[in-house]
């Protein structure tokens, strides 16, 4: 059913009330009725010369409005056929700056149409009296049609008036096709004042800047003594024109502010906002609407990616998509990409998860000082930046900044170079915090580089008004692939993953097997190494066995031992472990084990912690202790699921001194109980120790956030390790690691 007005002259009202935060001195949602949302009820004068105002029931451009801190349903729309709508301005305080913005569908056939106008007069309207002229302040008007013309086009006006006589000296008149098609537009115009003494226009058209204008005149909607009366006035002709969420402010709004009508929802913290794969094109996989629009370049895309398949969500949740192609960057090209979608805008994102994934190609010859990847305006600051530093390794950088234009920075240089022709994960995590700062947080192949807390001044926000997305080719080639922006801090266990194979690991399965053969790599989930944070890794081929044996002793797979790695006195190493397997959404059962010794007749000193998984302190993953005795002692740590306190720990001491120079494997199994507890066992040289624990409270979790493994000697004693794998699920001692021998064996029956 249709709600029908039919009017000759309805009561003219003034729209005349305080502007808010955003500067709002006109909104009408054209909901159910004409009155703004200020005027109490009040409705502006119609007329209707035999036409009609109807609110239709269905039809609506969206069922939401949005805008940065801003959302409301969206129940009806106006539909004009044949009348036309007067709104008085003259009280709002519009002066040299403003802001116009509705939603307009219309089919019509009419030649110089004026849609919507505004404009001023010496006097009050009258019934059937059209009375806007020149100057335009605004105007939208449907052309004449040419005759091989198969569109109506439409043009945008603003003019200038001189400010003695009042005649129009100069004027504003993009125009557009394809407008008048019977679908919804959202149309925006806004005037904005320069230093230079004139005044700059901006139109936009379904959310994209679709032309600029400076004037060196100044543009004023100020009333004068001729004219003292401002109006806007709507239709009038005899075609249906529909008008939503039409809205007037007395400043130039940032595209952030400006409403969305649209059936989409307010992002929430683990939701999506942009997610561009680079599969042939630029655009984006979420929120389609407010697609990235190319503004300069050509780009290529290739079929150079790391795996075909893209990995999204949790390992328990796994969502799988082809990975088709990625975007190639040629030397020296640049692409420059608008982001329009609103949530992405400074004030509305506070807290995010920026990731990508990059490559550059093999090459002697290093770039410096390049900027593959910006968000930026093209200089400081920068939302997000990923460039080549003077010695040629990739660099990251987040900026934040205040109102006043102060900036601070955090910056990490990744110890990779650039051109080692290898695919590299790139992350940025910013959290609000309560007091209004931000923890900003950088990751390179998903290992943390760098942290800092922004202050409240100078907090990161997310993209700033006119920044863009840059994508560049130096003296080689780069490929990026997979661009996502997250609403809110995502777990690792949930950032993008390009891999091969995309299954849960199984009970029994390892997750982590570092060799230390020459190198801190893993054996197991290769598409997720190690990655040395501090230190320099040593190794030495004083190894514990010559051959390993990996399952049953009896049926296992032999592999040959080549080397361990060696902390030296007074020497440290930290290594982050990325998989995200071993983190604590995933990992509550497990088999830790290694294989350790320490320098013969050494001090090891006392309550030592020679090696660690761990954050900076409790809780423990894992503990190689010295205790106050000097004996080893190993220690797991269960802790609540709250916050990582430790609430429960055990503790084994296999009463074996490390200065006695030999070989000793250790390993810790870990199960979840059905109370939602944890049960430790502890073995040494493949024999239990002691009983088995329940924790008396609290479970342990695996690898929580900001934990790495660490190795640590003190300055009197050097310990070497070997063979640390962590397999999920209780294993069986007889599937420990164990020793293998080389050579020929001969069987006899």
């Amino acid at each position: 059913m249709k709600r029908i007005m039919m009017s000759a002259a309805i009561a003219l009202i003034t729209v005349a009330f305080a502007a808010s935060a955003d500067e709002t001195v006109l909104h009408v949602p054209f909901d159910s009725g004409l009155a703004a949302v200020e005027s109490e009820g009040l409705e502006p004068l119609v007329f209707s010369g035999g036409g009609s105002v109807a609110f239709p029931d269905e039809g609506v451009q969206g069922m939401n409005v949005l805008a940065v801190g801003y959302s409301r349903s969206n129940a009806g729309f106006v539909r004009l056929q044949g009348a036309s709508v007067w709104y008085d301005l003259t009280s709002c305080g519009l002066t040299d700056a403003m802001t116009i913005e509705f939603s307009v569908r219309t089919r019509t056939t009419e030649a110089w149409f004026n849609l919507i106008t505004l404009g001023m007069r010496r006097d009050t309207p009258n019934v059937g009296t059209d009375g806007l002229g020149e100057p335009f302040l605004f105007l939208l008007q449907v052309f004449n049609k040419a005759e091989a013309e198969t569109d109506w086009p439409i043009g945008l006006r603003a003019d200038f008036a001189d400010s003695a006589s009042g005649t129009v000296a100069d004027k504003w008149c993009p125009s557009f096709r394809e407008f008048c098609n019977g679908e919804w537009h959202r149309v925006s115009l806004t005037y904005e004042p320069v230093q230079a003494g004139g005044t700059m226009l901006t139109a936009r058209i379904d959310g994209k800047t679709v032309g600029t204008y400076t004037s060196s005149k100044s543009w004023s909607c100020a009333t004068t003594a001729d004219r003292p009366h401002l109006y806007l006035k709507l239709a009038g002709g005899n075609s249906a024109v529909d008008f939503d969420e039409l809205r007037i402010a007395k400043a130039a709004l940032p595209r952030s502010a400006l409403l969305r009508v649209s059936d989409a929802t307010a992002p929430q913290d683990g939701e999506t906002i942009l997610h561009m794969p680079f599969d042939g094109d630029c655009g984006t996989l979420a929120h389609a609407e407010e697609s990235p629009a190319l503004l300069s370049g050509e780009p290529t895309y290739s079929d150079e990616v790391l795996h075909a398949d893209v990995r999204t969500g949790a390992v328990s949740r796994v969502r799988v998509r082809t990975n088709a192609k990625c975007l190639e960057m040629a030397p020296n090209t640049t692409l420059s990409i608008d982001l329009p979608h609103w949530a992405l805008a400074r004030g509305a994102l506070d807290s995010a998860t920026i990731e990508f994934f990059v490559k550059s190609e093999a090459s002697e010859a290093r770039d410096t000082w390049l900027s593959p990847f910006a968000i930026s305006r093209g200089d400081s600051p920068f939302a997000a930046l990923l460039q080549i530093n003077g010695e040629g390794c990739y660099q990251l950088r987040m900026d934040g900044s205040g109102d006043s234009g102060e900036v601070i920075s955090l910056s990490y240089r990744a110890p990779i170079l650039s051109s080692d022709g290898r695919w590299h994960h790139v992350a940025y995590t910013v959290l609000a915090n309560p007091d209004g700062s931000s923890t900003v947080r950088q990751y390179f192949d998903r290992a943390e580089g760098a942290s800092m807390v922004f202050p409240k001044e100078t907090a990161w926000r997310g993209v700033d008004e006119g920044m863009r997305l840059f994508l560049r080719g130096g003296a080689r080639r780069y490929w990026f692939d997979e661009l996502r922006v997250t609403k809110g801090v995502l777990p690792k266990a949930a950032w993008l993953r390009l891999e091969g194979e995309t299954r849960e690991p199984e009970d029994g399965e390892a997750l982590l097997h570092m060799t230390f053969d020459g190198t801190c790599d893993s054996l197991a989930r290769i598409e997720d190494p190690p990655v040395v944070k501090s230190g320099t890794p040593t190794y030495s081929q004083d190894v514990w066995k010559p051959f390993v044996v990996a399952r049953d002793r009896r049926l296992g797979e032999w592999r040959q031992n080549k080397g361990c790695l060696y902390v030296d006195r007074n020497a440290s190493l930290r290594i982050d472990l990325p998989y995200v397997g071993l983190d604590s959404e995933h990992l509550r059962s497990a088999t830790i084990e290694f294989f350790v010794k320490g320098e013969t007749n050494a001090d090891p000193g006392s309550w030592n912690n020679p090696m660690k998984i761990a954050a900076r302190d409790l809780p423990f993953m894992f503990l190689l202790q010295i205790w106050g005795d000097v004996q080893y002692n190993f220690r797991a740590d269960a802790y609540a699921d709250a916050t990582p306190t430790t609430v429960a720990s055990c503790d084994y001491r296999p009463g074996v001194k490390p200065s006695d120079g030999k070989w000793h494997h250790v390993a810790l199994t870990v199960a979840e109980n059905e109370h939602g507890t944890s049960t430790f066992t502890c073995y040494f040289d493949h024999k239990r120790v002691g009983e088995p624990v329940v924790a008396s409270a609290g479970s342990w979790k695996g690898l929580a956030p900001g934990m790495a493994l660490q190795f640590s000697s003190p300055e009197t004693m050097a310990y070497w390790y070997d063979e640390l794998r962590i397999s999920k699920g209780v294993l069986d001692p007889s599937r420990f690691l164990c020793a293998g021998y080389g050579g020929m064996a001969l069987f006899v029956r």
